[in-house]
């Protein structure tokens, strides 16, 4: 069990500002092995609002990222991700652009 787990997902997820939003897809990446069911149920909300709703690249680029990562080896969430991934493909900022297409691609193989 990791302390403040559940602390991370109610309630510091709730904090409208990008470095905590792009921090929190990161550490929902490294403690994703020790999550209960529940706790990635929770991490995997926070993160899929803050890709369909965030503007700031480095949210969007560290949010692609785990996703994708969680995407691998799970099917819904592939098919959930995939259109999003296309969407940003287009993104007129190069990172955006060029990680939603190198992510798109990792999970059509």
């Amino acid at each position: 069990m990791i302390p403040y787990l559940d602390r991370l997902i109610a309630e510091i997820s709730q904090i409208n500002q990008a470095s905590t939003q792009w921090t929190l897809a990161l550490l929902f990446g490294m403690l994703e092995p020790d999550m209960t069911p529940a706790q990635k149920q929770g991490a995997l909300k926070v993160m899929q609002s803050n890709l369909e709703n965030g503007h700031d690249w480095i949210v969007l680029n560290n949010t692609m990222a785990t996703l994708t990562e969680w995407a691998k080896s799970d099917q819904t969430l592939r098919a959930w991700l995939l259109p999003h991934l296309e969407r940003l493909s287009g993104d007129s900022r190069q990172s955006v652009m060029a990680r939603a297409k190198k992510f798109h691609k990792q999970l059509r193989k």
